[in-house]
């Protein structure tokens, strides 16, 4: 028997990049289920479980999706309603913290096929309630995307292979990645 908890959320042995534990909600994995278009109902409003699981990135849920005439696709996504209130804990103390804004960040993400995909992620910026904490503000993070991170890990491991164990220069992985040779 699978666990839940009220929000509807399955507790698993395994994200399913074997990160460790973790929460993954209801329709994310398993049989295909109808959304994303007409009058079919998603897991949960605003959330696509197709697109979702197509980005594939562990604790990141797709909100909208956006293509424009270059082939470049721009992905609005949110942290999972299952992780959220594990996010809102303060690293310093532990305490939860309050909301402060709701920034969207970049991340940049590994080409879908022969398409550019473009990571919008709204995540909280919270401040730690505790007064004696040293932590003032902190935001949410996934280990797909560690904090201040301006590439997801899988581009990182990517960008790493190529180097490391196809042994491409790092100018040419730089070039293929379209970050910088100190970046690669």
């Amino acid at each position: 028997m699978i666990e839940r908890d009220s929000a509807g959320c399955s507790r698993k042995e395994a994200l399913p990049d074997g990160d460790g534990i973790g929460w993954v909600g209801p329709g994310l994995i398993g049989a295909p289920q109808p959304c994303c278009a007409g009058d079919a109902q998603p897991a949960s409003p605003g959330v696509c479980p197709q697109a979702t699981m197509l980005l594939g990135i562990p604790g990141l849920v797709v909100t909208a999706v956006a293509g424009d005439e270059d082939g470049q696709v721009t992905v609005h996504a949110e942290t999972h309603p299952c992780l959220r209130e594990q996010a809102r804990c303060c690293h310093g103390c532990g305490r939860r913290g309050t909301i402060k804004e709701r920034p969207e960040t970049g991340p940049r993400d590994m080409p879908w096929g022969d398409r550019m995909i473009l990571l919008k992620w709204r995540k909280l910026r919270l401040a730690c309630t505790n007064a004696a904490c040293p932590v003032d503000s902190f935001t949410e993070w996934l280990p797909a995307v560690p904090p201040r991170a301006r590439l997801t890990q899988r581009k990182r491991d990517r960008i790493g292979a190529d180097i490391g164990d196809d042994q491409m220069p790092v100018a040419a992985a730089a070039r293929r990645h379209g970050v910088s040779e100190r970046t690669a």
